[in-house]
C-alpha cells in the first residue's frame, strides 16, 4: 500500500540520522531554570536574562522528543563552566541594581540515566537571593554648564534612561552616556568624551551617578576621500553624499550618506568613516570606502502558499545585473511557476486547478544626472487565481521617474498600462459576471493609470523595527483612453484611487525597570479608497478594496471580509448526456465563492512584541477593519475585529512568523448573499471561513450548531508590518 512506502522512506531517513543524545558522551542539559528571581516572565530579572549571563547553555527544544531529537543541537553539561556561572550571576545582579544579591547554589536534577551508548539528560536549577534593589539617589551631568552646551545636558536629563528614584542599571548608564555623545556628535562636536562616576552605598541601597562630559572643539567636515571603486566613478559616489566639505559636522549625515551610497545598488559594503585621530583639528577628513558587489547574480527559490481555497507551490528564479553595459543601469528579471491546486474541486471530480506563473523585467538607473533622481521602466505578465477562485491573465507595463531628496524619502510618478482577462469565462460565466458587476463589464478590459507615491521610512530596522515611523501615500488616476480616442463610447474607466499606510514603533519602558524590558509596541493604519467620477461608473473588480489575510485582518482568510456570492457555472459531468432538455441535467456545477469587495477598505493593526531571547519574540495582537461596498453605507455593524497571539524567530532570510487569530462570527460566515447561476440541485455549501473548517468543513458542537467563533493560523516569513 502507498502508506507503507512512506513509512519505509521515513524509517530509512531516520536511520541515517543520529539522535541528539548519541552526539554527547556525558550528559545533555535539557533545560535551565531559576528559583528566587521572580519567574519566567519577570521583566527585570527573568530566566532568559539570567541565562544570557551564563556560559553553560541548555539544548534546543525537542532534544528528547521524537522526531525532533534527530536534528536539534544538544548541549553538554560542563561542571567547570557551571562553577564560574555562580559568580557571573552575582556580577549580573550587581550591574543591574541588586548589589546585595547572592548565588545560593546549583541543583542538578537527573531526568534520564546515562548509558554506554547514549548520554544522560539533566535539568539545572539555580537558586538565587536578589535582595533589595539599589535606587539612583542622585544624578547629574558635569562639564556642560556653559550656555552653548546647556541644551544638550537638559535634553539628556529629560530623555535618557537614568532617572532619580529608579533602580540602578549599569546598562542604562552606558546607554545614557552613548546618547549624550551621539547628541553632541550630531551638532558639531565629534571629539566629545564622557565618563561615568558611580558611588555605591550598599547599606542605603543607593547609587549616585555622575556623567562627566568634555564636548571638545566645534568642527566641520574636511577632505572627502573615496576608496575601493573601480567600475563606478568617484564623482557618482561623491554626488550621492548628503554633505560637503565645510559643512558643520553631523554624525547623522555620515549614516545617511552611507545609506544613500548603498542604495545605488552596486556595492556590497559601504563605510563612511570620519578620521578622528587629531582632536585639535576642526576640519574632520572623511573616508568613503566601498566594495563593489558581484554585478551579476542568479537566485533560485521556492515556496508554498494557501489562499482560502487554493494551495499553490511555486518555484522562482531571479537574475540581476547592477552595472549593465558597464554603466549605472540595473536590470532585474525574475519569474516563477507553480500550480494552483483546489482540493475541494478534486473531491468533487472537477478540474483540480490551473498553472500559475509570473515574469517581470525591470530596467532602472538610480542616478539620472543627479543621485536625487532616477528612471525606471518595467513590464510583467502574470497568470494567477483571483481571490482563490477565478484564473486571470494580466500583462502590465509602467514607466516613471523617482526622486529621493534624502535617504529616507522617495517619491515616484509615471503612467501604468495593463490588460486584465478572466480565463475560462464562457458565455454563461460572462452573463453571471455582468449580473454581479453591471452590464458594462467587459472581459478582457484595459486599464490606463497615472500613479504617484511618496514613502518616508524612519524605522531603525526595515525588517524587525523597534522604534521609528513609516509613511506611504499614493494616488492613482484611471483614464478612459478608449473613450477619449473614440474606440469605445462606453469603454475605459474614470476613477481615483487613494492609498495610505502609516506604521509606528516604540520601545515601551517601565520607569522602575529602566531599559531592561524588551517590549515593543507597533501600530499600523492602512487604507484604500476608490472614488468613481460618475455614480454609475463601473469599477474594475480586481482593483476594489479587500480585507483579510496575514497582513490585514488575521482572523479572516484571504479577502474574506464582507459579503460574498456563490457563483455557479456548469461543465458536462461524467454521468448524464447534458442534452435531455432538463436544466442542469448531466451538468456538474463549478461553485466559486467570490467576495464582493468594496470602495473603501481600512484596517488598524496593533501588536505588543516581547523579546524572550535575541532571536525569539512572542506577540499579542488585535486587528480592526472596515470594508464598505458603497461610500455612504457606514454603520457600527460594518466593523470587523479579531485578536490573537504569535511568535517570531529570526533567521538569515527574515523572521519566521506564526500567528494564531480568533474572532467572532459575522454575517458573511452564515452564507452567501446571492447565488447567481446556481440551480436547485447544485448543492451550494458554506465556504470555509477558518482553519477548522478548511480541514473539517462540517465541524459542529454537540448541539449541532456551527461553532460560535472562527480562528486562523498563518505561517509566513517577515513581520506582519
Amino acid at each position: 500500500m502507498c502508506w507503507t512506502r512512506w513509512v519505509a522512506v521515513l524509517a530509512v531517513l531516520l536511520a541515517a540520522c543520529v539522535p541528539a543524545r548519541r552526539k554527547v558522551q556525558t550528559d545533555v542539559v535539557k533545560a535551565i531554570g531559576f528559583r528566587g528571581n521572580g519567574g519566567f516572565f519577570d521583566f527585570s530579572q527573568g530566566d532568559y536574562a539570567l541565562m544570557g549571563a551564563m556560559e553553560q547553555k541548555d539544548s534546543s527544544f525537542g532534544v528528547t522528543v521524537f522526531p525532533m531529537m534527530y536534528w536539534v543541537h544538544p548541549v553538554a553539561y560542563d561542571p567547570v563552566a557551571l562553577d564560574h556561572d555562580g559568580w557571573r550571576l552575582e556580577v549580573w545582579y550587581a550591574h543591574h541594581g541588586w548589589l546585595d544579591a547572592r548565588f545560593l547554589g546549583w541543583e542538578v536534577i537527573r531526568m534520564r540515566p546515562r548509558r554506554s551508548d547514549m548520554a544522560g539528560v539533566v535539568r539545572i536549577v539555580a537558586h538565587v537571593d536578589p535582595g533589595p534593589p539599589s535606587l539612583v539617589r542622585a544624578y547629574s551631568i558635569d562639564g556642560l554648564d556653559k550656555p552653548l552646551y546647556r541644551q544638550f545636558r537638559n535634553t539628556i536629563l529629560r530623555t535618557g534612561d537614568v532617572h532619580e528614584g529608579t533602580r540602578f542599571d549599569l546598562d542604562a548608564v552606558d546607554e545614557t552616556k552613548a546618547s549624550l555623545l551621539t547628541l553632541l556628535g550630531d551638532h558639531g562636536f565629534p571629539y566629545a568624551r564622557a565618563q561615568a562616576k558611580l558611588d555605591a552605598y550598599p547599606g542605603d541601597h543607593a547609587v549616585d551617578v555622575t556623567l562627566k562630559a568634555d564636548p571638545g572643539i566645534l568642527s566641520h567636515f574636511g577632505e572627502i576621500r573615496v576608496h575601493g571603486n573601480d567600475a563606478v566613478r568617484g564623482g557618482v559616489i561623491r554626488d550621492s553624499l548628503t554633505f560637503q566639505s565645510g559643512a558643520l559636522y553631523d554624525v547623522r549625515e555620515l549614516t545617511g550618506s552611507q545609506k544613500r551610497v548603498y542604495q545605488l545598488g552596486t556595492f556590497s559594503v559601504v563605510n563612511v568613516t570620519p578620521d578622528l585621530s587629531h582632536p585639535t583639528v576642526d576640519k574632520v577628513p572623511v573616508d568613503v570606502s566601498v566594495t563593489e558587489a558581484q554585478f551579476q547574480t542568479l537566485r533560485l527559490g521556492g515556496g508554498l502558499s494557501y489562499r482560502g481555497a487554493t494551495l499553490t507551490p511555486r518555484a522562482s528564479l531571479t537574475y540581476r545585473d547592477t552595472l549593465l553595459f558597464h554603466r549605472l543601469l540595473q536590470l532585474q528579471a525574475k519569474g516563477s511557476f507553480g500550480y494552483g491546486f483546489q482540493p475541494r474541486n478534486a473531491q468533487a471530480g472537477l478540474q483540480t486547478g490551473t498553472p500559475v506563473y509570473s515574469g517581470e523585467v525591470d530596467l532602472s538607473t538610480p542616478h539620472l544626472g543627479s543621485s536625487s533622481y532616477g528612471l525606471y521602466v518595467s513590464g510583467s505578465i502574470t497568470q494567477d487565481v483571483q481571490s482563490g477562485q477565478y484564473t486571470y491573465f494580466n500583462p502590465k507595463g509602467r514607466i516613471g521617474v523617482t526622486w529621493r531628496p534624502t535617504p529616507e524619502v522617495i517619491a515616484n510618478f509615471g503612467p501604468q498600462f495593463e490588460l486584465y482577462q478572466f480565463k475560462g469565462l464562457d458565455r454563461e460565466g460572462l452573463l453571471v459576471a455582468r449580473q454581479l458587476f453591471g452590464a458594462s463589464f467587459q472581459n478582457p478590459y484595459t486599464l490606463t493609470k497615472l500613479a504617484g507615491q511618496v514613502t518616508i521610512d524612519w524605522r531603525d530596522d526595515p525588517v524587525s523595527a523597534t522604534r521609528g515611523t513609516y509613511f506611504a501615500a499614493g494616488v492613482e488616476q484611471a483614464l478612459p483612453i478608449d473613450r477619449w480616442v473614440g474606440k469605445n463610447h462606453d469603454g475605459g474607466f474614470l476613477y481615483t484611487q487613494l492609498n495610505g499606510d502609516v506604521r509606528l514603533y516604540t520601545r515601551i519602558k517601565l520607569r522602575r525597570h529602566a531599559n531592561e524590558v524588551p517590549l515593543t509596541g507597533a501600530l499600523r493604519i492602512q487604507g484604500k479608497g476608490l472614488i468613481p467620477w460618475a455614480s454609475n461608473q463601473y469599477l474594475p473588480y480586481p482593483e476594489k478594496a479587500f480585507l483579510g489575510g496575514a497582513n490585514t485582518l488575521r482572523g479572516f482568510l484571504v479577502d474574506q471580509v464582507g459579503p460574498y456570492d456563490s457563483i455557479c457555472t456548469h461543465d458536462p459531468s461524467a454521468s448524464g448526456d447534458g442534452f435531455s432538455g432538463i436544466p442542469g441535467q448531466g451538468l456538474a456545477a463549478v461553485i466559486r465563492h467570490l467576495p464582493r469587495g468594496g470602495v473603501l477598505g481600512a484596517s488598524v493593526m496593533g501588536e505588543l512584541r516581547y523579546g524572550l531571547t535575541d532571536y525569539l519574540r512572542i506577540v499579542a495582537f488585535t486587528d480592526v477593519g472596515l470594508l464598505l461596498e458603497r461610500s455612504a453605507t457606514f454603520d457600527a455593524n460594518s466593523l470587523r475585529f479579531g485578536s490573537g497571539i504569535g511568535a517570531r524567530y529570526d533567521t538569515a532570510v527574515g523572521p519566521i512568523r506564526v500567528d494564531l487569530a480568533a474572532r467572532p462570527l459575522y454575517p458573511e460566515d452564515q452564507g452567501p448573499t446571492d447565488t447567481p447561476g446556481c440551480l436547485p440541485g447544485d448543492n451550494v455549501q458554506l465556504r470555509s471561513y477558518d482553519a477548522l473548517g478548511a480541514f473539517f468543513p462540517k465541524q459542529r458542537d454537540p448541539t449541532g450548531r456551527v461553532l460560535p467563533f472562527a480562528f486562523n493560523v498563518y505561517l509566513a516569513i517577515g513581520e506582519a508590518f
